[in-house]
């Protein structure tokens, strides 16, 4: 009931800590801004060129494939913790090891999601939009491939999370 807390001596001081932590970070954000570009900004590239009605097929496309990609980061950072332990406990073979497993998890699952869109999504598509894009439902077997790409490319990036090597997340 009464807890006695005892001052250690810290592994590392502030200055080492916050150098460390400014290495992560800095690569970190360059990658999530990368991730970003790569994701979601070709929408103001692509409205330049496009008809607004065709960049609102293409969300609409979007909107019948994106929720996988999101269950996808979802348990990839529930994952990180498990992946960083490995890292620590194994080094580079038990990050492989459980990236393997978790890539091939992530892979199976959007084969499984790219099927139930090619099989379902025309119907989904007209039931959700009432037919208005209709036109563009063609293109779902395309705009799904994106989904099996993202799996497997969280799989790798969640092991190089783990690693803590930000830097090459971002390259």
């Amino acid at each position: 009931l009464r807890p006695e807390f005892q001052m250690e001596e810290p592994a590392l001081r502030f200055g080492a800590l916050a150098a460390e932590h400014w290495s992560y970070g800095r690569w970190a954000c360059a990658a999530t801004i990368v991730y970003w570009l790569s994701g979601e900004a070709y929408y103001f590239l692509i409205s330049v060129f496009l008809r607004i009605e065709d960049v609102a097929g293409l969300r609409a496309l979007q909107n019948i494939t994106l929720p996988f990609p999101h269950f996808v980061t979802a348990m990839g950072l529930l994952f990180l913790p498990r992946v960083s332990s490995a890292f620590s406990d194994r080094g580079a073979a038990g990050v492989r090891q459980m990236v393997g497993g978790v890539t091939a998890l992530f892979a199976i699952g959007a084969a499984a999601y790219l099927a139930f869109i090619l099989i379902f999504g025309k119907t989904l598509m007209a039931y959700l939009y009432a037919g208005k894009y209709h036109a563009f439902a063609h293109l779902l077997p395309l705009v799904g491939l994106y989904v099996v790409i993202n799996a497997v490319s969280q799989g790798l990036v969640l092991g190089l999370r783990g690693m803590q090597a930000a830097s090459e997340v971002f390259i």
